[in-house]
């Protein structure tokens, strides 16, 4: 897992601007050769230039930072712009917890390390997710969704009630084609796979009305996935995620 400073992500609009300002400017260079701008105007576009080239130096130098964090199977690699970097190995790791914006791994041996990511483009739950399935790992033991696809906790269906170790969800929706497409409503389906089906199939004979000639475009290979779906064994991804989240929660408090 890659993590960045969200200053990277800043220096890739300004590399773009950048660009769309020099092209402004040699536009404005050529009607300056060819006489047909005013001089008044030589001034806004030597300034236009000027700010260019300094947007795309800003945008290149802070695309050529190295990643705040990076997260694999031999540790975690902390490059802060500001502080000395960081390397803390995966054997070395007791446990971790989430803070708030800070994450804290805690030491088998020696301080525990503290780290803020304020700046970070990943949420803190997902680096801590992220440093729990690597140090799992290297523990030889399954990471947290991994042993949640492994062994799927029973849950129930919002629809019946039953109890099932394969809850399905798909967004379902009413979309009307007048001269645009327009959705009328949108609710979020959860239920066991007989269910899941049944509400797929309502899905895609309302929308046959309400989108028809565009019924096989939109609506139907959504039917189609979701519906291949519902024979898998498992939850949806989606639900996968949920009870993923919640127990890094629970791990990492």
């Amino acid at each position: 897992m890659i993590v960045r400073d969200v200053s990277q992500f800043r220096g890739t609009f300004r590399i773009c601007f950048g660009i769309v300002g020099m092209a402004l400017t040699i536009m404005d260079l050529r009607h300056i050769a060819e006489g047909g701008l005013k001089p008044d105007v030589h001034g806004v576009s030597i300034v236009i230039g000027c700010l260019s080239l300094w947007l795309l130096y800003a945008g290149i130098s802070a695309r050529r930072r190295p990643p705040m964090i990076r997260i694999d199977q031999t540790g975690f690699h902390w490059k802060p712009q500001t502080a000395d970097a960081l390397d803390v190995h995966w054997h070395d790791v007791a446990g971790v917890t989430q803070s708030g914006k800070q994450l804290i791994l805690r030491t088998q041996q020696g301080p525990n390390h503290t780290f803020k990511l304020s700046g970070a483009d990943h949420s803190s739950s997902r680096i801590a997710t992220a440093c729990l399935s690597e140090s799992f790992r290297a523990q030889g033991r399954l990471s947290v969704r991994d042993a949640i696809v492994a062994a799927p906790p029973v849950l129930h269906c919002e629809e019946c009630g039953k109890e099932t170790k394969q809850l399905k969800t798909y967004l379902s929706y009413v979309a009307l084609l007048a001269q645009v497409v327009g959705t009328i409503s949108e609710t979020r389906v959860t239920a066991c796979p007989s269910c899941i089906r049944g509400s797929l199939y309502k899905f895609v004979l309302i929308n046959m009305v309400t989108m028809n000639v565009m019924w096989p475009i939109v609506p139907l290979p959504y039917f189609l996935y979701h519906w291949i779906n519902s024979f898998r064994s498992g939850h949806s991804p989606a639900i996968v995620d949920a009870i993923e989240e919640e127990a890094v929660r629970r791990l990492t408090t």
